[in-house]
């Protein structure tokens, strides 16, 4: 990753899982501008109907980075927008997914395990399609393991929670 690529963060906690919800926590580069237009996808690659997965979104807060609230307010029905009174570092928004519709196309969280879908899940800013994302998995205990189908060589197959 070239040193000047954004790096989006996620954070995805497990609570309660037998509630069928995630929680998402981000950590949104703002490169000094003070507004921000954050999005999910209205579709998914090989399921071309629009979706409404921001449906599924529920206490979408943000902040700054020194965790002082910012203003936010539903701009369409896949997005929001925040805005700050000055030039922000970075914005940390948390939310969270009810996760109960088992599908290739939704995220779906019960006691036992979960399954996440991208287009579902992750709350990003418009300008950074091209940025680099890591998340983190917290996992209940008595879950031991996390599997992904990505490719890149940077990535294990699956990873001990241990």
């Amino acid at each position: 990753m070239p040193p000047s690529t954004p790096l989006v963060r996620y954070i995805l906690r497990f609570p309660a899982p037998h509630t069928h919800y995630l929680e998402v926590q981000a950590f949104i580069p703002m490169q000094g501008k003070s507004q921000a237009e954050l999005f999910l996808p209205v579709w998914t690659p090989g399921s071309y109907l629009i979706r409404e997965y921001s449906r599924h979104v529920e206490g979408l807060r943000a902040s700054d980075s020194g965790g002082r609230d910012l203003h936010l307010h539903k701009s369409r029905k896949n997005r929001w927008r925040i805005e700050g009174a000055n030039p922000l570092h970075e914005v940390v928004i948390s939310y969270k997914l009810y996760c109960h519709e088992l599908s290739v196309r939704t995220s779906y969280v019960t006691d036992t395990f979960a399954l996440i879908v991208g287009a579902a899940t992750f709350l990003s800013e418009v300008s950074l399609l091209d940025a680099a994302y890591h998340v983190t998995l917290e996992l209940p205990s008595g879950w031991a393991n996390s599997c992904s189908g990505m490719r890149k060589a940077t990535l294990r197959r699956c990873i001990s929670a241990g």
